[in-house]
């Protein structure tokens, strides 16, 4: 018989601790391979059809996780799972081959029916965490919820027979984000602190100071920040944003910390974002642009090609001066590059490859002879 033990941020399962948020490869290397349910949106479901259990995970969810404080990486998305205790199809349209068989203990015990309280799908249950005084400090990080469709038989059906659990029941991490104690009152040091012409500049050295080597203080985090201040942030306006930047441009970076800075990286990386191109004042400084992400590694190849041409470009393109008008390049003994011209070539050379292929491709097969008609 199975058992799953439900723990603060994790579950035990058959003896085998599985801590959350949970990645692929940490599930396969307890119990191998799952059959896996990809849906269109990065959302997926992993049946393990013999224990009657199953996990999901979704690229959506990182974004809480991040918020949370509990992000690992991209891979550690899985945050649910399932018992498939009936047989039905339980909070998804798929479900295992065969039922969970088992029990189901919360904090090595089983649940009590006095902690359970109505829910959408069934019931909920509560369960707390205490101090050594029997005092309740929290809630655990665990959501578990059992189903039961008729609601008129909800007070009477029985959750338990001996230690086997009777119900559908889905566990969700709902991780709580810890209390900072990151002091933001900004303080000017006794020491020589660095001047910068331009803000990018400063926040390129402040994401290698702060950010990467962590030795400037204090570590800036929007949502601790916020709260420091008693704020209410809310990611969908630039107020948190106005309350970022006015921050950085106060904050000092001590001279001491100069030498620390070997190489300013202001490139991006491989990440690459699409948005408007429309930089007006209206757009830049009254606007939230939205822009997205490019996954997809062939485009990133495409963009990153069409950007490199557009830079090397000493025909057409203009260099913005401080002054904010426009000078044309110097291209005296250059070779020149027209962006536009070569743009037009390549398009042209694909064309004529892509009907090359086509012609290749056609094949004349013969029409088969009409068979005779029996009268």
């Amino acid at each position: 018989m199975n058992q799953v033990e439900v723990l603060d941020n994790g579950v035990v399962l058959n003896g085998n601790l599985l801590t959350f948020p949970l990645s692929y490869e940490d599930i396969r290397a307890l119990f191998g391979e799952a059959r896996i349910n990809v849906q269109s949106d990065n959302h997926c479901e992993y049946f393990y059809d013999e224990l009657g259990i199953s996990f999901e995970g979704a690229t959506a969810y990182l974004r809480n996780l991040k918020k949370q404080k509990a992000y690992i990486d991209d891979a550690h998305n899985i945050t649910s799972m399932t018992l498939y205790v009936t047989g039905e199809n339980v909070f998804a349209e798929s479900k295992t081959e065969k039922r969970y068989i088992g029990g189901l203990k919360v904090l090595n015990q089983n649940m009590s029916r006095d902690r359970l309280y109505p829910y959408i799908l069934g019931y909920g249950y509560n369960s707390e965490i205490k101090d050594e005084q029997g005092n309740m400090v929290r809630q655990i990080h665990m959501d578990i919820v059992l189903k039961v469709e008729d609601e008129r038989k909800r007070k009477d059906i029985p959750v338990y027979d001996g230690d086997q659990i009777l119900l559908d029941v889905y566990i969700g991490f709902r991780p709580e984000r810890p209390k900072s104690d990151e002091n933001y009152n900004i303080t000017v040091p006794d020491e020589t602190c660095l001047i910068f012409d331009t803000f990018n500049f400063k926040l390129a050295v402040i994401q290698e100071l702060m950010y990467n080597q962590e030795v400037l203080k204090p570590y800036f985090d929007i949502y601790d920040y916020m709260i420091f201040k008693k704020a209410h942030w809310n990611l969908e306006t630039d107020k948190n944003v106005r309350a970022a930047v006015s921050f950085f441009k106060e904050l000092p970076i001590p001279a001491s910390l100069a030498g620390l800075v070997k190489e300013i990286n202001m490139d991006g990386s491989d990440e690459i974002y699409m948005g408007s191109a429309d930089w007006m004042p209206r757009n830049l400084d009254r606007r939230v642009e939205i822009v997205f992400p490019v996954e997809d590694e062939r485009i990133k190849e495409e963009i990153m090609h069409v950007l490199d041409l557009e830079f090397r470009d000493n025909v057409k393109a203009h260099i913005l001066q401080p002054s904010g008008l426009y000078e044309k390049q110097d291209k005296r003994g250059k070779t020149l590059i027209n962006s536009q011209m070569e743009f037009c070539m390549e398009a042209t050379e694909k064309a004529s490859l892509h009907k090359h292929e086509e012609k290749k491709s056609r094949v004349f097969i013969p029409a088969e002879p009409a068979e005779d008609i029996k009268e």
